[in-house]
């Protein structure tokens, strides 16, 4: 009996309409100033938050909200669903702290080390690496030997990755590299999948 959404502020706060009033009257730009970071996928309207429930425990949910419309293109009415993605956050958060700590312990290794894909695009690396090919990450990531090395020396570390690939086993190989200052270095190298 409270009246002006009264059993929403646990989600929203205050008197915050949901998606789904402004969806029922077709009011794009009270949703674009109510909720900035709204996406719109045809008709439908989708959000993500984060609510404090009446317990006071905060969850991320996705809210999505669409029309009812009838034969004739008017609206009858529209349908709001809240779905708890807390668990996929939680997971989220994990990864990045995860990937964080991998960086980390990779950039203290003081031999040069690198990953690559399966199709031999750098996907890792750490500080040493760049130092010694005297390239950038931005100019590695992403890219094959044969983006950043002569047209021979990439074909000898493409044949060397295969080898790993085709038989699953450990090499260890001498390879020359030039960085990209022309200086040519002979390595050895150990490559493992």
């Amino acid at each position: 009996g409270k009246g002006g959404y009264a059993y929403r502020n646990w989600i929203f706060g205050g008197g915050n309409l949901f998606l789904l009033d402004y969806v029922l009257h077709r009011d794009v730009e009270g949703i674009k100033k109510a909720y900035p970071n709204a996406r719109f996928d045809g008709n439908i309207v989708k959000k993500e938050t984060i609510i404090t429930r009446l317990d006071g425990t905060r969850i991320n949910v996705w809210a999505s909200a669409t029309p009812l419309i009838d034969r004739d293109g008017e609206i009858t009415g529209a349908i709001e669903s809240l779905r708890d993605v807390t668990p996929q956050k939680n997971i989220e958060r994990a990864l990045r702290e995860s990937k964080t700590s991998l960086d980390a312990v990779i950039n203290s290794l003081a031999d040069p080390l690198f990953i690559k894909d399966r199709s031999s695009r750098y996907v890792k690396l750490n500080d040493r690496f760049c130092q010694f090919t005297r390239c950038t990450r931005e100019e590695l990531v992403g890219k094959t030997d044969s983006d950043v090395f002569s047209k021979d020396e990439a074909e000898v570390f493409q044949k060397n990755d295969e080898d790993v690939f085709r038989t699953g086993q450990e090499t260890e190989n001498e390879e020359i590299i030039t960085d990209s200052q022309g200086n040519s270095h002979t390595i050895s190298t150990k490559k493992t999948l």
